[in-house]
């Protein structure tokens, strides 16, 4: 059996995924008990895990693949931005890191351009390889031995090494965004009937809206309108579900070209950290 680490900024970003994993033959791990006991030490087993009641205990989704070349993967929820290489920092230090086949981030460019927030993350697992930092709020202890991390040249690059190494940033290397550029795309393609409207309503709350008005000021930042249109296609598909359920059990991908934004460099980005 092969290992490998995701790291992911939210739960839709996992559940996008996941459905690029069973794309390539995996099954999801539904139990606690058929967890491979190598990602034993990332099932929380006490709640609350600190002091603040209303956080979310979330265990990674696991994934495997049986055959001759049998693979288990682990997708974490950082759970926003700038916990991603905190988050990846504790998995490492719980597991055996010289036992593993693959680790990768995979994040948001946001309003950034990819190049910017690639050096970012590369400078904090710069620092994982030097003392398990790189401190600050992402955490770490000065002094500690690092990992061996073998850092990647460029975003959407796998490093070759034990583990491999690799940085994704949505939605495909290049232009600022999130993973809701790729899901509106695909969207376009697969629910046009659903698609559609929902950008006409976000068109038209907006355009609606007075300029300054506080209530619409989140929608109104850069990656507000394909969030607000993804989570819209998302209730109409599954109403009452949050978008990464939707993700998981929807059909975003069925007719979907390959030629959307993002879509075929996150699949073969996919494909060669697994390789």
């Amino acid at each position: 059996m092969k290992y490998h680490l995701a790291v992911v900024e939210g739960p839709h970003d996992a559940s996008f995924f996941g459905v690029l994993l069973r794309e390539l033959g995996f099954d999801k791990v539904e139990t606690v008990a058929a967890v491979d006991p190598f990602w034993g030490g990332l099932i929380p087993r006490v709640f609350p895990t600190g002091d603040r009641l209303e956080h979310v205990v979330r265990y990674p989704d696991m994934y495997t693949r049986s055959g001759a070349d049998a693979r288990s993967v682990a997708v974490s929820v950082a759970g926003g931005d700038s916990r991603l290489l905190s988050e990846l920092r504790a998995a490492l230090e719980i597991l055996d890191v010289t036992s593993m086949s693959g680790v990768c981030i995979v994040a948001d460019a946001d309003d950034q351009n990819a190049p910017h927030r690639f050096a970012q993350l590369l400078a904090g697992l710069t620092a994982l390889n030097t003392s398990h930092g790189p401190g600050g709020k992402e955490g770490g202890a000065a002094g500690v031995p690092g990992f061996p991390l073998v850092l990647p040249a460029a975003a959407g690059d796998i490093a070759a090494g034990i583990p491999k190494v690799g940085i994704y940033v949505l939605p495909d290397n290049a232009q600022p965004g999130t993973l809701d550029d790729i899901l509106v795309a695909c969207a376009a393609s697969s629910l046009p009937s659903l698609c559609g409207p929902a950008k006409a309503l976000v068109a038209a709350v907006d355009a609606n809206g007075t300029a300054g008005d506080p209530v619409l000021k989140p929608l109104r930042k850069p990656s507000g309108p394909l969030k607000a249109t993804a989570g819209i296609i998302g209730n109409l598909l599954h109403p009452g579900s949050a978008t990464s359920a939707s993700v998981e059990r929807g059909p975003w991908l069925r007719s979907a070209t390959g030629h959307e934004i993002g879509l075929s460099s996150l699949r073969g980005f996919l494909a060669n950290w697994l390789a």
